[in-house]
């Protein structure tokens, strides 16, 4: 499977709460950043899936850029809109072993009123 497919595959997973699925897609010793928490095994991925991921909506992917580096690295750029409606931009970082991710990072963005 391409690295662009496997990053469409990973929305489409985490949306429909298809957790085996998306598990698949990682390392054993996946590193995962997230919101200031990191997890840092597939176990501990499915636990966060499975039992603390309390959020609901869709990823909407703008962007999908190839990273001009020594590591195997890919670049999303989308947004999530929450079942409320609300929306947040997110930029994702995906570093590739081989087939599989090996470490993601999800830098979000925030709301206007803390920079004015």
């Amino acid at each position: 499977m391409n690295q662009v497919r496997t990053i469409k595959n990973y929305y489409e997973y985490v949306d429909s709460k298809e957790v085996d699925a998306l598990l698949e897609l990682f390392t054993d010793d996946v590193e995962y950043l997230r919101a200031g928490v990191i997890i840092n095994t597939k176990e501990k991925l499915e636990k966060f899936y499975e039992k603390e991921r309390n959020i609901d909506g869709v990823h909407l992917i703008d962007s999908i850029y190839k990273a001009d580096s020594t590591k195997d690295i890919v670049i999303v750029e989308g947004v999530f809109i929450f079942e409320s409606k609300e929306r947040i931009a997110f930029v994702d970082v995906f570093e590739f072993l081989g087939d599989l991710v090996a470490k993601r990072r999800t830098y979000l963005s925030v709301g206007n009123e803390l920079i004015q």
